[in-house]
């Protein structure tokens, strides 16, 4: 299956998301001959690193610059004041300067976390997405919305830090757990049903071979939620007017992550909920019809 290419255009920078199997072994030519960093830091989780940590790090040393990583506990936990210090002081004592590269090689928490770490370390440096779930393909790898948590609430801390670079490689999704699969297609549905009519009743007909995770069909439903939201990012990238629909069901589902404690609910499957729950009060209101 060849790559696909899809462009996202922003005041806060342009760049390439490369989807498909294999898509992490561009990682060489970009840096090699795009990026040109000093040096790369790969931020990733304990669990990702068991799989993936390796491989990417061989990746990175191709491009013949030093490469040093930090591993964050996995889970949402890790969005915090501490994690993030934690990967500033592991940049600076790697020698790291402003001409460095940091790779988020993770889920949404990971991404979000190195996003905003990438974005405020040394006042800020380049950073390339590498998302190994599905719901951080078609979400949070995209747009350039990083941050952390605090206890009052979700993603509260953060900056707007547009990627260089989002490698796409699907066959990250081989090691993803079903939960996990499951909850990220959750996101796939909300692209679906702010934007696109046409997506929803072909996910309606195809939901059987998406579960089984059949690549041509995987990579067709990633590329056309990730369009989704190019198109409304491209719009509207620091959400004053249209890309707040891109929050579909997460008012709710951020006050169940909340109540309930990160971590104890998958994002998506919050996500779900929020959705079912928000279409329902806006039938109460009289927004929407009832079919």
């Amino acid at each position: 299956m060849r790559l696909r290419s899809l462009t996202v255009s922003v005041p806060g920078g342009s760049y390439a998301v490369t989807l498909g199997p294999g898509a992490s072994r561009e990682l060489p030519r970009l840096l090699e001959r795009r990026l040109l960093p000093s040096g790369v830091h790969i931020v990733t989780d304990s669990k990702v690193a068991r799989h993936h940590a390796r491989g990417v790090r061989r990746l990175a040393e191709q491009a013949r610059a030093p490469v040093s990583l930090t591993v964050v506990p996995a889970g949402e936990r890790s969005k915090s004041v501490r994690e993030l210090a934690r990967i500033w002081r592991d940049v600076i004592r790697a020698g790291c300067d402003r001409r460095a590269c940091m790779v988020a090689l993770g889920g949404g928490v990971v991404g979000d976390l190195a996003g905003f770490a990438a974005a405020s370390v040394l006042r800020g440096i380049a950073f390339v997405q590498m998302p190994t779930t599905l719901l951080a393909m078609v979400d949070a790898s995209v747009g350039g919305k990083t941050g952390i948590n605090l206890p009052e609430g979700k993603n509260l801390v953060g900056a707007f830090h547009q990627p260089s670079a989002v490698l796409m490689d699907l066959d990250f999704l081989r090691t993803l757990p079903e939960r996990e699969a499951r909850a990220g297609w959750a996101e796939v549905i909300k692209a679906a049903v702010i934007r696109d009519e046409a997506f929803f009743y072909w996910l309606e007909g195809n939901m059987e071979r998406l579960l089984a995770r059949d690549p041509a069909t995987l990579a067709y439903a990633v590329e056309q939620a990730c369009l989704v939201k190019i198109k409304i990012i491209e719009a509207d990238e620091r959400e004053s007017d249209l890309r707040s629909v891109l929050n579909f069901g997460h008012t709710f589902g951020h006050a169940l992550e909340h109540q309930l404690g990160y971590g104890r609910w998958r994002h998506g499957e919050a996500v779900a909920v929020g959705m079912a729950l928000a279409a329902d009060v806006s039938e109460r209101l009289g927004w929407v019809g009832h079919e």
